[in-house]
């Protein structure tokens, strides 16, 4: 059978839309754009933010630039803290907060409350619809058979603000939709989703890996969010192996640090009975006294990781490099609590060569160019649109979402 005809089985009419919606987005960037902030300046027109900066109910994209100011999260804190604590006026945006996710503090600052609502959460997952498309077609074999994806995820503890509304963790929050994360992860994930749901990260990593391990022959892809979270997941491996050789030896829980019910009953769906073989393989590369290639080793079908390793975390791609003997780093898309951003579309290309396609309808994208302020730290230059930018010269990015605009 040719490649050809093989996407075409695994390929289904919603990934051949989501394909030629990639092309036709992206291609008309110039068009869609304006539309972005036509739709958001209307939609937004009576809110209290941006009536204080004197646009009244204007979509004009060069009466939005001139009156308002590109802003940092603090300066939004104020409006943001509002909100939190039961102010529901129109104040960052016309609908009706529903929840803030909590930044992961990845780019070196404090975590931050940036207010949802349901539309634009909606509109988030739509973002799932490309990634997995692409993801399906370069990769025409996932998804057949039994190949599972091994996806370590730690989840965190929801709480709410002083008025009751939710503050979660942005994979919390998509895990705990009824969109589960088989619609949005790569493949069947190895690990059932109640395991990654657990907040207690110790337990919740150890039942992760010792489904993982239980099922190594299957896996063809070893993955996390961040390339950070990863690493942590090898070293645990490091300190952990011995009690999970000893869980898969016997096909049971041995461990007692592993209390949670329900997390033991999800186990041992997957550990139905002892695999002493298994277990000897673990314990023979495990007492090698070396690392190097302990997941090629260990899950000798895996055919890349996917992490993100770029910016502050392409750190991180040596050690990736000496855990995995080299195999590929998947970084396939741009993101921040704040947006989704962009697509990698050769995510098999070397992790210091990646390069993302932004997807001109999650936001309305603007660029400023470094080295632009004065010893104030004033901007002394004015943005430029997304069609605008220049190859070769560097930007931040700043993003107008549905709810807010500032730096990502």
């Amino acid at each position: 059978m040719s490649s050809n005809v093989e996407h075409k089985w695994l390929l289904d009419e919603k990934d051949y839309e989501a394909l030629q919606q990639i092309q036709d987005i992206t291609s008309n960037a110039d068009e869609i754009q304006p539309l972005i902030l036509t739709e958001i300046l209307s939609t937004n027109a009576n809110v209290e933010y941006l009536q204080q900066h004197g646009l009244d109910g204007s979509t004009d994209s060069s009466t939005f630039k001139k009156l308002i100011p590109l802003v940092s999260y603090e300066q939004l804190q104020p409006y943001i803290t509002r909100i939190a604590e039961g102010d529901d006026s129109p104040i960052l945006c016309s609908n009706p907060i529903t929840g803030f996710f909590v930044s992961s503090g990845t780019s070196g600052g404090e975590p931050k409350l940036v207010p949802i609502y349901e539309q634009e959460f909606e509109r988030r997952l739509s973002f799932f619809n490309y990634l997995m498309a692409r993801t399906k077609q370069l990769f025409p074999n996932i998804n057949c058979y039994n190949d599972k994806a091994m996806n370590f995820h730690f989840a965190k503890p929801d709480h709410k603000t002083k008025a009751g509304i939710l503050v979660s963790s942005v994979f919390t929050r998509l895990l705990k939709t009824s969109l589960n994360l088989k619609s949005i992860a790569t493949g069947n994930n190895a690990i059932p989703d109640d395991i990654l749901l657990c907040t207690d990260t110790y337990q919740s990593l150890y039942c992760q890996l010792l489904c993982g391990l239980y099922q190594n022959d299957l896996v063809f892809q070893v993955g996390s969010i961040f390339a950070s979270g990863l690493l942590h997941v090898f070293k645990f491996l490091e300190n952990h192996w011995a009690d999970l050789v000893s869980d898969i030896r016997t096909g049971s829980i041995n461990n007692p640090k592993i209390t949670d019910l329900s997390l033991r009953e999800s186990v041992m769906k997957i550990l139905v009975k002892p695999n002493p073989q298994l277990a000897d393989l673990i314990e023979t590369e495990c007492s090698k006294g070396t690392w190097k290639g302990i997941v090629r080793r260990l899950w000798p079908n895996t055919k890349y990781i996917k992490a993100i390793a770029t910016g502050s975390l392409s750190q991180y791609i040596p050690l990736l490099n000496y855990y995995t003997n080299n195999l590929p780093i998947f970084s396939d898309h741009y993101g921040s609590t704040e947006c989704l951003l962009g697509l990698n579309l050769d995510p098999i290309c070397d992790p210091n060569e990646t390069s993302y396609t932004l997807i001109p309808t999650m936001a309305y994208f603007e660029f400023l160019p470094m080295d632009t302020t004065n010893i104030n730290g004033e901007v002394t230059q004015e943005l430029v649109d997304l069609v605008d930018v220049k190859l070769g010269q560097e930007y931040e990015l700043v993003i107008t979402t549905f709810a807010a605009k500032g730096h990502v």
